[in-house]
């Protein structure tokens, strides 16, 4: 097996010379698999390798993973970061299934030891098995010739992140091998791994997929997964070639507006086509156009599914003026013989939207809530710090450990002076960086922490005044700390209104 790894790699050219390797290890036996294959070629490539593994708060066995994990990497001498999050009460804040929260809280933490390390690629375990079944499970949830490439070799990391990540990769080398090579190879090398009891739970659908339907298919045929994979790498054929059509339609078409002067900026403000050429072309390469010019003005991926496209086409045949709501802040609307499609929040910021919270006059233990977006909210409270309940609250004494990795934020409202307001980024903005007080510009430290430029001004806040408590969703400052002098505290929610599905 390891020789036919090692062959995929060299083909897809995912590995080169000094190459910093964030990877994924669960303990599980494909991760485990995984970290010993690029150790064992750590010198051919001079790599440098970092592991992350994530306790997801699930399971009784989690601490005995981390410590089984952690020992894997330091009889290597491989630098082991260790992340712990409530996985089920993040799903239910953020309104998701607990896979979707535990899959968005991973790649939150991958990027944050990629950018720590310095990395620009990342490493996970998936093998034949989970490509057959990440194909079936994009089937059967609706999905177009993209969804049927299944997972690529190597991928951008984009999608996969909240925070953009430009040149960062996801790297796949097990894609050509199944689960029972993998179990095989670490048995024959006297390796141990960790088995995820929560594997066998049907009540994820993607177990099921794995545990019934793949099962039955491969009683039909022995090598359904392998016939599986392989229509897979045909459709991504296609749809490679689907792509380079589209791409040349668009630059013979559209018209676009960049956010800035930064050639490398991605995304635009806003892309203008005629209809005419739309209407005239194949659907197969205009609803491919407009995917592509979509995700271009959205800066992501993520959320964009045949909905909103068919939604678009059926646009172009309307009368000039129509218009129509999309993700990520951004509109469609026909303008005579023109569909243009542009960011909308920007007409949010300019009209100056905000909400305030006046600490003074909130009642302890009653919730508040802020509607911030279509589908977006914020719910705040007032608790007291030193009532028994409250005091005791795990996720309070938690809240510093999570200070960047949870929706849920604690604040000494005894510290805070103004009244808070929820708007948009101001020149003047600032934000407490670290414990001892110094301060960034908030513009600066929204390029630090890669927030796509498409986005910044249209980047809720949490503000006292000028300086900025919380980035809302993504990063909050060091000020106003919880201590043992606090007695009022101000908890506010970051959730949605509505769960969204989406390939994964």
């Amino acid at each position: 097996m390891f020789e036919e790894v090692k062959r995929y790699i060299k083909d897809n050219e995912m590995l080169r010379l000094d190459d910093k390797i964030v990877v994924g290890v669960s303990g599980g036996a494909d991760s485990t698999a995984l970290l010993e294959v690029l150790y064992l070629l750590r010198e051919e490539y001079r790599l440098s390798l970092y592991v992350v593994h994530i306790n997801h708060g699930i399971r009784a066995e989690a601490a005995e993973d981390a410590r089984f994990v952690e020992k894997l990497c330091k009889d290597r001498d491989i630098l082991f970061y260790l992340f712990k999050e409530n996985i089920p009460q993040l799903a239910k804040t953020l309104h998701l299934s607990e896979e979707e929260a535990g899959r968005k809280y991973r790649y939150q933490c991958f990027g944050e030891v990629m950018r720590e390390v310095g990395s620009c690629k990342l490493a996970v375990a998936h093998h034949m098995d989970d490509q057959a079944e990440t194909v079936l499970f994009h089937m059967v949830r609706g999905t177009d010739l993209s969804g049927m490439s299944g997972m690529l070799p190597v991928s951008p990391m984009a999608p996969f992140t909240d925070n953009v990540m430009k040149d960062a990769y996801i790297i796949r080398p097990f894609l050509k091998v199944r689960r029972s090579q993998i179990t095989g190879w670490l048995s024959q090398k006297g390796m141990s791994w960790k088995e995820d009891v929560t594997n066998g739970d049907d009540n994820y659908a993607r177990n099921r997929i794995r545990n019934k339907v793949i099962n039955e298919l491969n009683e039909v045929n022995e090598g359904a997964s392998l016939h599986i994979a392989e229509f897979a790498a045909l459709c991504a054929e296609y749809d490679d070639y689907i792509g380079r059509q589209a791409e040349a339609f668009i630059k013979r078409y559209a018209v676009t507006e960049s956010l800035s002067d930064d050639e490398k900026e991605d995304s635009l403000r806003s892309i203008k086509i005629r209809r005419k050429p739309l209407l005239e072309e194949d659907k197969v390469i205009s609803y491919r156009a407009i995917y592509e010019m979509l995700i271009r003005v959205c800066g992501a991926k993520k959320d964009i599914t045949r909905e909103h496209i068919n939604a678009i086409y059926d646009l172009i045949k309307k009368q000039s003026g129509k218009e129509l709501s999309l993700p990520y802040g951004t509109k469609a609307e026909i303008s005579y013989d023109h569909l243009i499609l542009k960011k909308a929040c920007e007409e949010q910021v300019k009209n100056n939207t905000e909400y305030t919270i006046s600490v003074d006059e909130l009642n302890v233990g009653e919730e508040y809530q802020i509607i911030i977006s279509p589908d977006k909210k914020l719910v705040y409270s007032l608790l007291r710090y030193d009532d028994d309940s409250v005091n005791n609250d795990n996720a309070i004494k938690t809240s510093m450990e999570n200070f960047q990795k949870n929706y849920t934020k604690y604040f000494d409202c005894d510290t805070i002076k103004d009244t808070l307001h929820i708007r948009y980024p101001r020149q003047e903005d600032y934000f407490i960086y670290d414990i001892d007080g110094h301060r960034k510009s908030l513009s600066k430290l929204m390029k630090d922490m890669r927030i796509p430029k498409n986005e910044r001004m249209c980047q809720p806040v949490l503000a006292s005044g000028d300086e900025i408590l919380w980035v809302i969703g993504k990063r909050r400052c060091e000020d106003h700390r919880l201590k043992e002098s606090t007695r009022r505290v101000l908890k506010v929610e970051y959730m949605l209104l509505f769960s969204r599905g989406q390939n994964t």
